[in-house]
């Protein structure tokens, strides 16, 4: 499996993994995956009582894992607002993807936050939710974890 499909495979495994999370809950918790040189696929999830310390609390673990092991790709999720330049300056809730790959660290834009926004809708007559993702909008960056 070369890199680009590394890749994608986490970033498949987020979003499911996000829609799952809001439409059993209705609440999203802040996750990170990570893929080892071996292919090994591992989910980091933490207890910390609000998103902003599970952000920071995932954003050490990270830092940890890429000091001892070989991480190939991360994706650490977190809820955010989409930015203005996407949303015609509304507020729009949105899945921040931060992904970076080792395989890309040579190039000058070596990561990227892709966000997703969503929406969620009760089923008339149902006790189920759904989730309406929209249009994933990128922003390229230099990698900050893997270096």
């Amino acid at each position: 499996m070369n890199s680009d499909e590394k890749a994608l495979k986490l970033l498949q495994k987020a979003v499911i993994k996000a829609q799952s999370s809001l439409e059993k809950s209705l609440t999203f918790r802040p996750f990170l995956l990570t893929m080892d040189s071996d292919g090994t696929i591992k989910t980091i999830e933490n207890r910390e009582p609000t998103d902003q310390t599970s952000y920071s609390s995932l954003e050490e673990s990270i830092e940890e894992r890429a000091r001892e092991s070989k991480l190939e790709v991360i994706v650490l999720a977190i809820k955010d607002t989409l930015p203005h330049k996407f949303s015609d300056n509304k507020t729009q809730i949105s899945i921040r993807l931060h992904i970076e790959e080792r395989s890309q660290l040579s190039k000058t834009v070596s990561a990227r936050f892709i966000y997703i926004p969503y929406t969620l809708h009760s089923r008339v007559g149902e006790d189920q939710v759904d989730v309406q993702w929209g249009e994933p909008h990128p922003v390229g960056f230099p990698a900050e974890y893997l270096k």
